[in-house]
């Protein structure tokens, strides 16, 4: 727990004291180390709070150096004077998340426990510091090596009023209501997916917390606390020590590597297909993409690339994901925070925070942003502020058309290789069925043809054939369609064609034509959808070519 004992250097000397003799002068200076923490103003609970208030030094500082140093330029370390600034004369309820007091740590678990600044408004509980969220020090401070006095910090938001959620609330900061509908706090998902080594990364929030870097030691680390598995909670994304990035976040989500960052760092895995995809029974229906939206939005390494189809990956994204146009890329839309106001007066009702991680949440009854997702794709029934804030989209109606169009193409391109008949198998999910459904996929699989590429033993192999350790023309369109239609896959990418549009065209369009290529003799596409395929591919950046192999077989 302890990090550094520098007594030399963090401890004060008091002042030289000064002997005067009578008709001479003689000087004696006496150094004394000061008391390595001060007695807090709080004897009741032992919050120390400030060691220098002037220098905003910490009592845990004189031990915990390099917490101290992050921690100093952090949001945390001014949040008193930034409620001044913003607030001249703030009410008394202001300073319970501006000061060191009950809220965030173990002593809220007590109800109507006061302490800190509650109790005793001195200028040494100024500030969100060290024991806002570890609890009061002095046990600790006083027998440093015994572990029961360690403070730990929470990092699991169940208990609300004692970890993040204890200020992070409320009509003007609703961070913990927001978060709590959203995907990340979906206990069900941490439980399910938690204790496999290669899923916890990204759905254990405290795995997850330590792959971006986060600390070891904290509350559900040992006891009973450490058998549940925690969801994506604030410590996941958020460094309360402090970041250099916006936000106190981990990693930045302004990082055009896909692997560095925090969107993507987790949404992109699993993107291409391996040689095992595809099934040779009647029915098909193989696990597909996991997680490719870092891929799809930033073009790059999503999907099954079609033999022919060439991008120049310098212009295969869309604004969206453009460091001028979009800085913040994934959160830029997905993390768009705005106040919301009463229509009629004028007057501020809510802010909204973002941290539904929704860019067009659905509008509940009171007209505020709901974690629900079925309501209508229209101006009024949803908030589109992601879209017209950036300047980008005019108002809400420019915005509802364009998402409308993009949307319609994708399903057209889409229904081309495989339009499902909603039919659902053992494990929730479609599977081509060649008697009811329609597209190219379900005509090949029903035909039974052969692939013109892939080869057991010297021999074609079938269109869909999973012992080939080969991924066909069809199965890669299959793949395709399953990561970029709705409602083919419940890993699907998800966005409807805007995470990028020009990139979920062209995939799509280049694999119908290869589908072509590579089988004669299927039904022909529709005038419609070719103009669209023909469009996708001619934009600067996009072009698909048979392979000759493919040219020579017709």
């Amino acid at each position: 727990m302890r990090q550094s004992s520098l007594r030399s250097l963090t401890f004060a000397l008091l002042p030289a004291v000064v002997l005067v003799a009578s008709g001479c002068t003689d000087e004696k200076i006496v150094f004394r180390d000061r008391a390595p923490f001060n007695q807090p103003v709080d004897s009741i609970n032992g919050f120390l709070g400030y060691y220098t208030v002037s220098a905003g030094k910490t009592n845990c500082g004189n031990c915990h150096v390099q917490t101290q140093a992050q921690w100093a330029p952090s949001a945390h370390a001014s949040a008193y004077r930034n409620l001044l600034n913003a607030v001249p004369n703030p009410p008394a309820t202001c300073f319970n998340c501006h000061t060191v007091n009950q809220n965030g740590n173990a002593l809220a678990l007590t109800a109507g426990a006061t302490g800190g600044w509650t109790r005793k408004q001195d200028s040494t509980y100024r500030d969100v510091q060290c024991e806002s969220c570890h609890g009061a020090g002095l046990r600790h401070a006083t027998n440093p090596e015994a572990t029961a006095n360690w403070p730990l910090a929470r990092v699991d938001v169940v208990d609300t009023a004692a970890s993040c959620g204890g200020c992070h609330n409320d009509t003007h900061h609703p961070f913990i209501e927001q978060w709590s509908q959203s995907g990340h706090a979906n206990q069900a998902t941490a439980d399910a997916e938690g204790g496999n080594a290669s899923c916890a990364p990204c759905h254990e929030g405290r795995t997850a917390m330590e792959r971006f870097g986060g600390p070891s030691n904290y509350v559900e680390k040992s006891g009973a606390a450490a058998a549940k598995k925690v969801t994506i909670v604030c410590a996941t994304c958020h460094d309360p020590h402090g970041s250099p990035n916006e936000g106190q976040l981990r990693l930045s989500v302004q990082s055009q590597e896909i692997s560095t960052n925090l969107c993507s760092a987790c949404h992109f895995r699993n993107t291409t297909p391996t040689g095992t995809f595809g099934n040779s029974t009647a029915t098909v229906t193989r696990r597909g993409a996991h997680a490719s939206q870092g891929g799809v939005f930033f073009g790059n390494g999503a999907g099954w690339i079609p033999p022919g189809f060439v991008y120049d990956t310098n212009r295969v994204f869309s604004s969206h994901a453009s460091s001028t146009a979009n800085p913040r890329l994934c959160a830029g839309c997905h993390v768009k925070a705005y106040p919301i106001n009463d229509p009629t007066s004028g007057n501020f009702v809510f802010q909204s925070v973002g941290h539904l991680f929704l860019p067009i949440p659905c509008k509940d009854a009171n007209g505020l942003p709901t974690g629900n997702k079925n309501c209508a794709y229209d101006a009024t029934s949803r908030f589109w502020n992601a879209c017209t804030g950036s300047g980008c989209h005019a108002d809400a109606n420019v915005a509802v058309s364009l998402f409308t169009n993009e949307r319609q193409t994708i399903k057209n391109l889409v229904e081309t290789l495989w339009k499902d008949d909603g039919v659902l198998n053992s494990g929730g999910e479609p599977y081509i069925s060649p008697a009811t459904d329609t597209g190219l996929l379900p005509f090949i699989l029903n035909a039974n043809l052969d692939d013109p590429v892939c080869k057991k033993n010297g021999v074609a192999t079938k269109a869909f054939d999973a012992t080939d350790n080969c991924i066909s023309a069809a199965e890669g369109a299959l793949w395709n369609a399953m990561m970029l239609a709705e409602n083919l896959y419940d890993h699907n990418d998800g966005s409807k064609g805007v995470h990028n549009p020009f990139y979920y065209e062209a995939l799509l369009a280049a694999s119908i034509q290869n589908v072509r290529a590579s089988y004669p003799g299927l039904p022909a596409v529709q005038a419609n959808v070719q103009q669209q395929i023909t469009n996708a591919l001619s934009r600067p950046g996009f072009a698909f070519v048979a392979p000759a192999q493919l040219q020579a077989s017709r």
